[in-house]
């Protein structure tokens, strides 16, 4: 900043010279144009700034596009890792046995192939166990392949307390160094190692398989659930607005609030006779009546003809055994018998008269049989006679008393 003259600060302006208030504007004009500068120059600041802020900016946000892409690119590149540790884990052991010899290549053939039979050897109670516990309720997967996977060290630890009893110095094959088998079970160790982390590996690995399979299953359940119900939902609206739009009402009016034609019944009862109701309930109950007892006897008379038609089953049955009877009589005629044979020939004619009258009394029992249901035939025929004789007089009555409904019959 420009520093003001020293009369400005030691004499009042109405003491000031020509020179002095000259010199004092001067000094005006000089701090406007200083003024003037500061306020263009800070414009141009302003300005800077503002380019400064929207390059920061731009530059920002292509820092964040870039941090996402590499971000993306990372993700990318964790999950190709993740993706095949079984793969990897599982080529580790096979190179510890493609390289076994090449490791032992010190050691006699003999001893090699002993070595390598101990190194096959694996403990047989030893076995992996996983144990579900509480993240069977909780809605993650994942935290239930953490617990799975935390069960490895244990699992490793039993296995290497089973393996040292093998590792004892007594297993140690004839004619082998202590310091050679030393660096056997180190070996051996780490190959069982790395087979129980790929068993673990392959154990998370199925769980996680079921788990999606299982999530999966659930998924497409609840779409088809929810499939369903959204088409039992339409259903229902498409009922509902039928019901409201087109509705169905059946309307049953009592008896007498429907009138029926007159166009086809006649109006003349000049030739008709008034008669009491009571007389056509009358004779409607005795048709009723001898309707019954018709049936009766047509049941009676089926009755007697099932009886007639055993009873003559049973008499030709005993014609067909007497005439047996009498060619078996005839065959034993012929034959030579013996005295006792004469004696029984005796006896059969002697009981042969007692057949005979047996047959008489069934013949007898039949005959009468057939007069009877010749008689409850004829009282049948009479009976039917009398009852169209009576139907006769109804119809005869009923013309008379209501001769429309006649019409109405024939129209």
């Amino acid at each position: 900043e420009i520093p003001p003259p020293e009369f400005v600060l030691t004499k009042p302006d109405i003491h000031w010279t020509e020179e002095e208030k000259k010199a004092y504007r001067e000094y005006e004009k000089k701090s406007k144009e200083l003024h003037e500068e500061k306020e263009k120059y800070k414009k141009i600041l302003e300005t800077e700034m503002k380019k400064l802020q929207e390059s920061t900016k731009d530059a920002t946000e292509k820092l964040d596009e870039t941090l996402k892409k590499l971000f993306e690119k990372k993700v990318k590149c964790e999950f190709a890792v993740y993706q095949h540790p079984n793969i990897i884990l599982s080529l580790f052991p096979k190179d510890l046995d493609k390289n076994f010899k090449r490791e032992f290549c010190d050691v006699p053939r003999h001893i090699l192939e002993q070595l390598y039979k101990l190194f096959k050897r694996r403990p047989r109670f030893v076995s992996i166990h996983t144990t579900k516990t509480q993240a069977d309720n909780t809605p993650n997967p994942f935290t239930e392949q953490r617990q799975s996977a935390s069960l490895a060290p244990d699992g490793l630890v039993k296995m290497m307390k089973a393996m040292e009893e093998m590792d004892d110095p007594k297993n140690i094959p004839e004619g082998l160094n202590a310091f050679i088998w030393e660096r056997f079970c180190r070996y051996r160790r780490t190959k069982i190692e790395s087979e129980h982390q790929v068993k673990m590996k392959t154990h998370i690995f199925a769980e996680m398989q079921s788990v999606l399979q299982k999530m999966t299953e659930e998924s497409m359940a609840a779409e088809e659930e929810f499939k369903n119900i959204s088409d039992e939902l339409e259903r229902l609206h498409r009922e509902k607005n039928r019901f409201l739009s087109d509705v169905m009402v059946q309307v049953l009016p009592k008896q007498g609030q429907v009138e029926a034609s007159v166009t086809d019944l006649t109006l003349d009862y000049s030739d008709s006779v008034l008669v009491n109701r009571t007389v056509v309930d009358d004779l409607k109950k005795t048709i009723r009546t001898l309707g019954d007892e018709k049936i009766n006897l047509m049941v009676k008379c089926k009755d007697i003809r099932k009886f007639t038609i055993q009873q003559e089953w049973e008499d030709k049955k005993l014609n067909m055994q007497i005439e047996d009877l009498i060619n078996k009589a005839r065959d034993i005629k012929t034959f030579r018998i013996s005295e006792e044979q004469r004696e029984v020939r005796g006896i059969t004619q002697s009981m042969l008269p007692l057949s005979f009258i047996k047959i008489f009394t069934l013949q007898a029992v039949l005959t009468e049989t057939k007069h009877l249901l010749k008689r409850l035939e004829d009282l049948a025929r009479a009976q039917a006679q009398e009852l169209a004789v009576l139907w006769a007089e109804v119809e005869r009555l009923r013309m008379k008393n209501f001769p429309a409904l006649n019409l109405l019959k024939h129209n």
